[in-house]
């Protein structure tokens, strides 16, 4: 592709279509329409294109699975080292596959948080995901800047509910 940056070139010697394509977009003299029709052809090209499964598709998969496998686990189950696994996470989705699972295994504490109300944090089910406390209140921390029971608290409502011995 590095042969084709900045160049003017015949489309039409990649894909018969964009022949065609030049041809429709010459005869529309409004530049909406113009853009309507680019449109059109470029999600009608991208449905047709190949599905192709990479590494970091596979590893989304996992990493949404129930039981959030850990990155040694996840490149083991991938049959590829944790470094490729990384590079290649990181080159489709733009974090560390790391990263990602901490996002996913927060969200899943959030959505938990918003739908069960329990007096106390050990009998959540996000409980068992953690090591132990410690690093769930760092997780909590990172992604709110506040600790599980402050961030309950500022929510009264919710708060109560949980915060109740």
């Amino acid at each position: 592709m590095a042969a084709f940056t900045n160049k003017a070139f015949d489309g039409g010697d990649i894909r018969h279509d964009l022949k065609i394509l030049w041809t429709q977009l010459e005869e529309i003299h409004l530049v909406k329409h113009k853009i309507e029709l680019l449109n059109h052809f470029f999600a009608e090209a991208f449905i047709h294109l190949p599905q192709t499964v990479t590494i970091a598709d596979a590893a989304l998969n996992l990493i949404h699975q129930p039981g959030l496998p850990s990155i040694k686990n996840l490149a083991n189950h991938l049959q590829v080292s944790e470094r490729y696994l990384e590079t290649q996470f990181k080159k489709y989705v733009g974090l560390s596959p790391k990263t990602y699972s901490l996002i996913v295994r927060f969200k899943r504490i959030e959505q938990q948080l918003h739908t069960k109300s329990t007096t106390h944090w050990a009998k959540l089910g996000f409980a068992g995901e953690y090591y132990d406390q410690n690093h769930f209140i760092k997780d909590f921390k990172r992604f709110t800047g506040h600790t599980p029971s402050d961030y309950l608290l500022s929510n009264l409502e919710m708060g109560r509910s949980y915060l109740v011995r």
